[in-house]
């Protein structure tokens, strides 16, 4: 269980990381 926990983290981390970089990407092509 410990393992299928730190798998949902760190693909929780790696959806929201993702979603910071197309953010971050649409700001700077809006400028």
């Amino acid at each position: 269980k410990r393992h299928s926990l730190w798998n949902n983290l760190t693909f929780d981390y790696t959806i929201v990381y993702e979603d910071m970089i197309v953010n971050s990407n649409v700001n700077n092509l809006r400028r």
